[in-house]
């Protein structure tokens, strides 16, 4: 079974903690794990926030972008991927 899931709470929790680089590594394991997962584009949402909070904006960018590819109804990561768009435009 996947615990892509887990990681994910798991890397929000750390997010919240100002813990980001143990948040990425948990959600670079929800992705892997969580292949088969329906909500994995949430793990490349919250990997976006965590590349901002580290200022590595272009691959902010492409974990909003990656969030959306997987689910384009999911506003918070078109909201992010706009608001970042006009920064880096």
């Amino acid at each position: 079974p996947s615990h892509g899931h887990l990681y994910n709470d798991l890397a929000v929790y750390l997010f919240e903690l100002e813990r980001y680089d143990e948040a990425l590594d948990s959600l670079l394991k929800s992705i892997d794990e969580g292949v088969y997962n329906p909500e994995r584009f949430r793990a490349y949402y919250n990997l976006g926030k965590v590349f901002l909070k580290q200022n590595y904006m272009i691959d902010a960018q492409k974990a909003f972008s990656k969030s959306l590819a997987l689910n384009p109804t999911f506003q918070p990561a078109q909201i992010a991927l706009d608001s970042l768009d006009s920064i880096l435009l």
